[in-house]
């Protein structure tokens, strides 16, 4: 909640008793997307097609590596009343004949829900051709969702993004410093990280950034735990034991 976007989303279900019943932001978005589904149905007096309205946009936004969709495009698929509706709870922001979503990072959440809920990969979404910056955000995204919501399906797709040989090095690069953030780690991140790290070459750009995640200290106290640092310590290769005497440091 130190972040202004969260406190708006949480400014929305404020009247709610169990509004601070939320685990992580995950949640709290879920919360807000309920609550402005059942805004806008009472605002419209009738069932809004909130999810079409939602799924239409984002797709174009997508497709298209942009934030606004034409309202001719919402039009042509008999939605611009109910885009009008989400604009009149401030979802959807209209101007100069294009919608747009009220913030950023709400085109990123209602994007990997819907995707992660059609059963389709993060792998899926990047094709070897289709690895454009745009894709950063979206794949920060889906791992926070897939994260708190499948762990099992996540930790497959952190092992595909990071040992994907047709997976940019800006996308691996994005992958690493968002675990860095992650403060509850788990035994079977961590012993991806360290089967990567032990199969690594040194001269390789990631392998730098890989041990800096363990610089984090939900990450140092984990690895300390689990004896990764006294195997590190006690490893034949120096360039290992190096490398863990300097994130002792």
């Amino acid at each position: 909640l130190a972040v202004p976007l969260h406190l708006t989303l949480l400014e929305a279900i404020a009247e709610e008793s169990n509004a601070l019943d939320f685990r992580n932001i995950t949640d709290l978005f879920a919360r807000y997307w309920l609550r402005k589904q059942r805004d806008a149905d009472a605002h419209a007096g009738r069932a809004v097609q909130w999810n079409a309205v939602v799924e239409a946009s984002t797709h174009y936004m997508s497709d298209h590596l942009g934030l606004s969709v034409p309202a001719s495009y919402l039009d042509a698929a008999s939605l611009l009343s109910d885009a009008d509706a989400l604009a009149s709870e401030n979802v959807l922001v209209a101007e100069a004949g294009v919608y747009r979503f009220f913030h950023e990072s709400f085109f990123d959440y209602a994007f990997a829900r819907l995707y992660l809920a059609s059963g389709k990969s993060i792998g899926d979404l990047l094709t070897p051709a289709d690895q454009d910056l745009f894709r950063r955000a979206q794949v920060r995204q889906l791992l926070t969702q897939q994260r708190d919501t499948d762990y099992r399906a996540y930790v497959d797709s952190l092992a595909s993004l990071l040992r994907g040989d047709d997976v940019r090095f800006h996308i691996k690069q994005l992958t690493l410093a968002w675990l860095a953030t992650v403060q509850n780690p788990g035994s079977n991140e961590l012993s991806l990280l360290t089967a990567i790290l032990a199969c690594a070459d040194p001269a390789d750009s990631l392998y730098p950034l890989l041990w800096r995640i363990f610089g984090q200290l939900p990450w140092f106290e984990l690895a300390l735990t689990e004896g990764s640092i006294d195997r590190w310590l006690s490893s034949t290769e120096p360039t290992t034991v190096n490398m863990a005497t300097q994130l002792l440091g």
